[in-house]
């Protein structure tokens, strides 16, 4: 009976993440019962359990070259170790952010036009630029990783790439890691925050002089927009490198926090000195103390930034916290 932390499940934890989600069950059970058939035989020709445990796992290799052999695929520029994250990370983005940039771009072109042709025209093209840029960038972002990783690994181990697999390698079964789900809540948040700093800025009220004014204060776009929107993107980016890894680490948590804390502070002094709503259409729609220094709207809005922050910074810290240890010293803990 294996534990959870065992070579044998840390074995199978490294196959199967490169496995797709249909032909899983069926390589696990074939392949435990090969793991386990080949254990029984070299403990019968003497060899210790433990032995024939790590003897058995060494002999199959590498899991990352046994997963893209037993599921038929030969992958050169992004390899069998992430290819399958770097798949599905590319349908997350596009499933979830092309459609909330299509609809947000064609509004504004609608709202700008008035033309329903030209709007539905300006988010088709939208969406089809979204996706051709994000093939290009997420391909040359994992191919950099998957060279990154390679490089790395040699010069911890200090080996050649001629020298032989050993279980030594395998990282522990993770307890907390950087699922899909958690990925694709993170990339939602960071899209909606980007889509909501390029609309913002375009938002109007039209007075019955026939004025237009701004909901934000026109300033922001000088400096506090492009600033956030480079601190959002860099947030992004965590996520996308925690879900290739699999894992948040604690210098990553810490450097996450880092976006996290810029962001939050920016919006809290904006907030606290009334530098987000214009003052024009707070007097045109007939509250002038929406967006004042001091008001109890800045006051809420800059209390929720710091909890929101704050409970995204402690998701990640707890995150990491939990990884790298066996499953029973993390049940110990809870």
């Amino acid at each position: 009976m294996t534990t959870p932390d065992s070579l044998t499940e840390r074995y199978m934890a490294a196959v199967l993440r490169n496995i797709p989600g249909g032909k899983r069950a069926d390589v696990e059970r074939e392949l435990r019962s090969s793991i386990a058939d080949a254990i029984d035989d070299r403990t019968q020709a003497g060899e210790s359990t433990e032995q024939s445990e790590r003897s058995a796992l060494e002999a199959m290799g590498d899991p990352a070259l046994l997963a893209g052999s037993l599921t038929g695929r030969v992958n050169y520029l992004i390899g069998p170790a992430i290819f399958p994250r770097y798949r599905d990370m590319l349908l997350l983005l596009i499933a979830s952010l092309a459609p909330l940039i299509g609809v947000v771009l064609g509004l504004l072109e609608f709202g700008r036009t008035a033309d329903i042709g030209k709007a539905i025209a300006a988010g088709i093209t939208s969406v089809l630029n979204f996706i051709v840029y994000t093939v290009f960038w997420l391909t040359v972002v994992f191919a950099a990783i998957e060279r990154t990783d390679v490089v790395a690994r040699l010069e911890s181990q200090g080996t050649s790439k001629s020298d032989r697999w050993s279980v030594d390698q395998l990282p522990h079964v993770p307890t907390n890691a950087a699922t899909i789900g958690d990925t694709f809540e993170g990339i939602l948040t960071a899209g909606i925050a980007i889509v909501a700093l390029i609309v913002l800025p375009h938002v109007t009220w039209t007075t019955d002089a026939g004025q237009v004014v701004p909901l934000l204060e026109p300033s922001l776009g000088d400096f506090w927009i492009p600033l956030l929107l480079g601190l959002v993107i860099v947030e992004l980016g965590f996520h996308l490198f925690a879900y290739v890894r699999g894992r948040w680490t604690l210098p990553m948590a810490a450097l996450y926090a880092i976006p996290q804390i810029a962001v939050a502070g920016s919006l809290v002094y904006l907030a606290l000195n009334g530098l987000i709503i214009n003052p024009a259409f707070s007097k045109a729609i007939d509250f002038p103390q929406l967006g004042q220094a001091g008001s109890p709207g800045m006051l809420i809005f800059a209390g929720a930034v710091v909890i929101v922050a704050a409970i995204e910074i402690f998701k990640t810290f707890r995150r990491a916290a939990a990884e790298g240890r066996p499953q029973s010293e993390v049940a110990s803990i809870a």
